[in-house]
């Protein structure tokens, strides 16, 4: 017997992450109305019934009952229903091993007819007592998502396979994230000069330490934002700034506006 391995299986596959921050089931009785939505993630709707509409970059998609929806990350959209719609939705990521979203770059939404028998197996499955239904829920949440990747996603596999010592440096950035992270700290951890660090870093990963570690920092405030579990202060504090004023500042020179407002976009409009 012989075992065959796969380098980029041995490597990524348990580094993949799938994230889901939200779900329900969602009963519009007089209508539904999204203007100039954008997420800090992808969704999925599971139309059960009723007519909608959504427009984005100049193109216009009703969805139809038995239908589930893919809207990506980052793409700006509106969405109207003028009578009773409901449906099913869910927010999630799929990260991949440098942190980077798996449905980044896509700007169209995608769709599959799963039938109204396929729509409520899955309303069952998400109001379900059961933990086993639950996990089912999941991997049919996963499989759909995947199912509706465009063909022409193309995803370098650089961006996905580090040598050890590279993913060591990104795990450790993952666990400890942290805007006082820097170079030299992180060189000192593993021991290795902060020249050779940074030149292997940015050569692996196309960015340097500092400024993936600036990524990855307002990132993660982007989704804490979009959950409205955390205060501006409790955002900070987590993420080592010195106080929340300088966190907003720094938050608007990278995003443009400011915590409070991006927070209102999205808790106001993400439905």
């Amino acid at each position: 017997m012989r075992d065959q391995h796969s380098t980029l299986f041995d490597s990524a596959v348990s580094k993949i992450r799938f994230e889901i921050t939200d779900g329900a089931y969602n009963i519009n009785e007089n209508g539904w109305k999204l203007n100039d939505s954008i997420a800090a993630f992808t969704r999925l709707y599971f139309v059960e019934s009723g007519k909608a509409v959504i427009e984005y970059n100049s193109t216009t998609i009703e969805l139809l009952p038995g239908h589930v929806y893919l809207v990506p990350t980052n793409l700006n959209f509106k969405a109207y229903s003028e009578s009773e719609h409901t449906k099913l939705y869910f927010f999630f990521k799929i990260l991949l091993p440098d942190g980077s979203d798996m449905f980044s770059g896509v700007n169209d939404i995608m769709s599959l007819d799963v039938g109204t028998s396929g729509i409520a197996r899955v309303k069952k499955l998400f109001l379900s007592k059961n933990i086993v239904d639950i996990a089912k829920l999941k991997s049919t949440i996963i499989e759909y998502a995947l199912r509706m990747i465009p063909e022409n996603k193309q995803i370098d596999v650089s961006s996905v396979v580090y040598s050890p010592e590279i993913q060591k440096v990104i795990d450790y950035i993952d666990k400890n994230l942290s805007i006082q992270l820097s170079i030299k700290s992180i060189s000192e951890h593993f021991g290795i000069p902060a020249t050779t660090l940074s030149k292997h870093f940015n050569k692996e990963v196309g960015r340097n330490i500092g400024k993936y570690i600036d990524d990855m920092v307002f990132d993660k405030a982007k989704s804490m934002l979009a959950s409205n579990e955390y205060s501006i202060q409790e955002i900070s504090d987590t993420l080592g700034f010195c106080d929340r004023f300088y966190f907003s500042r720094r938050f608007k020179e990278k995003i443009v506006i400011t915590p409070n407002k991006y927070r209102k976009l999205k808790t106001t409009t993400i439905r």
